[in-house]
């Protein structure tokens, strides 16, 4: 993270999330937080999206290497529809026929 400690005006980060313990994880989203409010644009490609919907202007979806869908900070709420609907459906149709 001494990239971030660089006056860039762009950051790209890849699985920062990744391998941190709660507060790590806690004080990154504090630093990102500052550099978004000094103006600073930050790309996050991450699975973890908690900090993601808490800390992101806009979330964009990828499946295959393309982007699928966008997300703004007012519909967040339809990220997981998005993500794991289809996951959702064949997951209780296994569950169904195991019962």
């Amino acid at each position: 993270m001494a990239m971030l400690k660089k006056d860039k005006p762009i950051y790209l980060l890849d699985e920062p999330f990744n391998g941190l313990d709660l507060e790590s994880n806690h004080v990154l989203e504090i630093l990102l937080t500052l550099l978004k409010e000094r103006g600073k644009t930050i790309l996050i490609s991450s699975h973890i999206l908690d900090p993601l919907l808490r800390i992101c202007d806009d979330i964009h979806l990828l499946k295959g290497g393309k982007l699928e869908q966008n997300f703004s900070k007012d519909n967040f709420e339809n990220v997981e529809q998005a993500l794991f609907g289809e996951l959702a459906q064949k997951a209780k149709a296994v569950i169904e026929r195991a019962l």
